[in-house]
């Protein structure tokens, strides 16, 4: 074996070793941190609203870790335009396990089971469209990317989805969603759930689809697999 080869896998084991050692620390300061989250959710709360734009407020967090599955427990999040304005989304009863490798590579947090017992969004008509109910386009922008990446894990499961529009008219209306289940691999999608309106189940969904992103194409192409929607017909 050359001397240069034999410097070269001296150099591969190291990284390999520090790799390794870095990943255990983490792992260590990840078990010894995540059971005190509690004590910092003023600093989150604060830094949540500066990234946002938007007034948050984090109850009841904390988390475990058990083997290489970081778990992290949210009992309610409040996001509102101004303190003591009303809320535009609330999530409540959050439970995630961390897929750890997957958010190191990805360079973001990556979920591999995630759920959610009631997401609440709140919309209101304005005359350029639809937007968060008192909410700036920052924080409609950031708090969007937020709901995308609490959607983009492996599985994600909602119990109760709240979606309220208020019109300019004065009107309102309630569109829900229960059992929602959300299954993401690779480029491949499922969704399922069934739909109500006012209170009352009108359809049931379940949504397979792809997507492709195209060589020299900056842009996602999605194809749909299969379709199903029931609707209820009333008795």
């Amino acid at each position: 074996m050359s001397g240069a080869l034999r410097a070269a896998l001296r150099w591969l084991w190291m990284l390999a070793a520090l790799a390794v050692i870095a990943y255990a620390a983490l792992v260590a300061l990840g078990r010894e941190l995540l059971p005190r989250l509690d004590g910092l959710q003023p600093r989150l709360d604060s830094t949540l609203s500066q990234h946002l734009g938007a007034e948050v407020a984090v109850h009841g967090i904390d988390g475990d870790w058990t083997g290489l599955a970081p778990r992290l427990r949210v009992a309610a999040a409040d996001f509102a335009p101004a303190p003591g304005a009303p809320h535009f989304l609330q999530i409540e009863g959050l439970n995630a396990e961390l897929d750890l490798l997957r958010s190191l590579l990805d360079g973001q947090p990556a979920w591999s089971d995630l759920s959610v017992r009631r997401l609440r969004i709140r919309l209101s008509e304005t005359e350029s469209g639809w937007r968060l109910n008192g909410g700036s386009a920052t924080a409609a922008g950031a708090v969007g990317k937020l709901v995308a990446a609490l959607l983009a894990g492996q599985r994600t499961r909602i119990d109760r989805v709240e979606l309220t529009l208020h019109f300019r008219s004065g009107e309102e209306a309630v569109l829900g969603a229960r059992g929602l289940l959300l299954e993401n691999s690779g480029s491949f999608h499922r969704a399922g759930g069934k739909l109500s309106l006012a209170g009352r189940e009108f359809a049931s969904l379940a949504a397979e689809w792809t997507v492709v992103l195209e060589k020299d194409v900056p842009a996602l192409n999605a194809r749909a697999r299969g379709l199903d929607l029931d609707f209820v017909t009333a008795p």
